[in-house]
C-alpha cells in the first residue's frame, strides 16, 4: 500500500513536469489540474503547493535556457530549436560548419 502511494506521487510529479513544458498555464493551474486526477491520499503525500510550483518553474527555466556561449565559432553548436521559427519554418538555411570563418544564412518566407 505504501509503495503504491509513492509510485502515484512520483507519476503525478512527472505529469506536472510534462504539463509545465507543454502549456503556458500558470504553475498554480498546472498543479491544480494534476491534483484533480489523484486521490486525497496521494495529494496528502505530495510536497507542499509552493514546492510543487517551484518545481514547475525550475523545469520551465531549464527548458528555456540558452546553450552555453562558445568562445569561438568552431565551438558553436546550434540546437534544433534555433534552426526553425516559432511556427516551425526552416530559419537556418546554411551553416558552413565549424571553422574560423563560419558562414550562416538565415531566411524566412515572410
Amino acid at each position: 500500500m505504501h509503495d503504491e502511494e509513492a509510485v502515484r506521487c512520483y507519476e503525478t510529479k512527472v505529469e506536472m513536469r510534462r504539463q509545465a513544458l507543454r502549456s503556458q498555464d500558470s504553475s498554480h493551474h498546472v498543479v491544480g489540474k494534476c491534483l484533480l486526477t489523484v486521490s486525497e491520499c496521494t495529494t496528502a503525500k505530495l510536497p507542499k503547493l509552493d514546492s510543487l510550483k517551484r518545481t514547475i518553474q525550475r523545469q520551465r527555466v531549464q527548458a528555456l535556457a540558452a546553450p552555453a556561449q562558445p568562445s569561438t565559432l568552431e565551438q558553436l553548436t546550434l540546437p534544433a530549436e534555433y534552426k526553425k521559427t516559432a511556427r516551425g519554418e526552416q530559419f537556418l538555411l546554411y551553416d558552413s560548419g565549424p571553422e574560423a570563418r563560419r558562414i550562416f544564412i538565415y531566411r524566412t518566407r515572410q
